[in-house]
């Protein structure tokens, strides 16, 4: 393992993220160079018939399952699986004791509308315009069958099934879903709560030279093991802190997370969440001089705001949406997350709030707004070539698609002034991606060990 955590430090510059079929070739091609330690099968199908494949590198009696884009618009993970599986293969005291089990992309679907992006350049309009997520119910992340604390799911996605799959072969002693946010710093989910473990965890991140995020998480009920690493909660329980914040669950949830499918199995979770872009402000736990009511309220307004601008026009033509079900449905989501968003909290929080705090509370406005208005955007270009090619009247779409580039426009540049978007060296984030999975797979196997 030693061999495996030093090499987190060698890893090349990487100038764009892999896409689906590059990713697919890669782990192709490192089966087929070594096949006397890895072999590559599809395990799956996705939703559209796209194969969801499984490289397994090293045949050690510790089992590792790394899950790469559990979110479509998640690509670390793919240049850190292309680096993790590339070592493996080429070091045979990094894979000691371990069989590694890699599903390289497990959104094939979504992650080919997320491609345009992938190549830079790396700014926020750039990537709101080829940005695309679908709601918690169409996510691999949160469709995991899941019956406890009163909740009640069992419609997991083709892909969560081809993840249940290969997390029922291997029963796992550990599993890392990578994935990532947008502005920042890392910060982790654990299983595993020592002290010690977080404490290496955010020596990972300091060592790659990657800021941690001292906001709050965003998995409601986390619970802190020191800076930027929470224990992540189960369903029920992300249900409970809903329902005490006055929110209905069944808005927000669809499922179980991966965690809690890889709980019944005994083993540990990792998630690694990195940024694309970074600010200090997102690290600083300075006292900003507010409460968390008064930016609760300032958010609320700002998701108000945006209901205002898009929900009108987006009923109204919602008809004609039918030509990209996904990106329409997509679309809904946001917006109906939006509603939920705008309510202003009862009462007031008097507690302070740090300056990360602040930010993030923000930040979140912004992203969320041109995520949403990019995708919206996306939906009545289609909708507009479509029509032009049919000869079918089309100047009701013509003049919102006008409309909501004026409000991309303005939304884009309030954005960039409030918080510039300074991309994180690509190489940084996988160092930190692998160097997290390399600490806790040598957590996980000396423990076994030690058993």
């Amino acid at each position: 393992m030693d061999a495996l955590i030093k090499a987190m430090e060698q890893v090349r510059p990487v100038a764009r993220f892999p896409t689906v079929d590059e990713i697919r070739a890669c782990a192709k091609s490192l089966a087929e160079a070594h096949p006397d330690i890895a072999t590559f099968e599809q395990v799956g199908v996705s939703t559209l018939g796209e194969p969801i494949e499984r490289l397994t590198i090293g045949d050690g009696p510790g089992n590792v399952v790394v899950i790469g884009m559990p979110h479509p618009n998640e690509p670390i993970g793919m240049a850190t699986i292309e680096h993790l599986a590339s070592l493996l293969c080429a070091d045979a005291a990094a894979r000691e004791g371990v069989t590694w089990h890699f599903l390289p992309c497990v959104d094939p679907d979504g992650t080919r509308r997320n491609e345009g992006w992938f190549g830079g350049p790396f700014t926020r309009a750039h990537y709101a315009r080829h940005f695309y997520r679908p709601g918690s119910e169409a996510q691999v992340e949160w469709t995991f069958p899941y019956n406890e604390g009163g909740l009640s799911f069992n419609n997991p996605l083709p892909e969560t099934q081809a993840v249940m799959k290969v997390i029922d072969e291997a029963a796992p002693d550990l599993v890392v879903s990578l994935h990532n946010g947008e502005f920042g710093g890392v910060f982790y989910y654990v299983t595993d709560d020592a002290p010690e473990f977080a404490d290496d965890l955010r020596a990972v991140a300091a060592r790659a030279g990657v800021p941690l995020y001292l906001g709050a998480p965003d998995a409601p009920g986390s619970r802190p093991v020191g800076d930027a690493v929470f224990v992540m909660p189960s369903a029920a329980e992300i249900a409970d802190s809903l329902r005490a914040a006055g929110a209905d669950p069944g808005l927000m949830l669809s499922g179980g997370s991966s965690m809690d499918y890889a709980r019944r199995h005994g083993g540990d979770s990792l998630i690694v969440e990195l940024p694309y872009w970074s600010d200090v402000r997102a690290c600083d736990p300075a006292d900003s001089g507010r409460t968390h009511g008064e930016i609760a309220r300032e958010a609320a307004a700002g998701y108000t705001v945006t209901l205002a601008a898009l929900q009108e026009g987006f009923t109204r033509l919602t008809p004609r949406f039918d030509v990209d079900p996904a990106l329409r449905d997509a679309c809904a989501a946001f917006l109906s997350a939006f509603e939920h968003y705008a309510r202003v909290p009862e009462g007031d929080d008097p507690r302070p709030a740090s300056v990360a705090e602040e930010f993030t509370s923000a930040e979140w406005v912004r992203g969320l707004r041109l995520r949403l208005v990019g995708m919206y955007l996306r939906l009545l270009r289609e909708v507009l070539e479509r029509s032009e090619a049919a000869g079918e009247p089309a100047d009701e779409v013509r003049a919102e698609l006008d409309r909501v580039e004026g409000l991309f426009d303005v939304w884009c540049a309030e954005a960039e002034a409030a918080a510039p978007a300074v991309p994180v060296p690509i190489e940084k984030l996988v160092a930190v991606q692998a160097g997290a999975t390399a600490v806790a797979v040598a957590r996980r196997v000396k423990a076994a060990r030690e058993v």
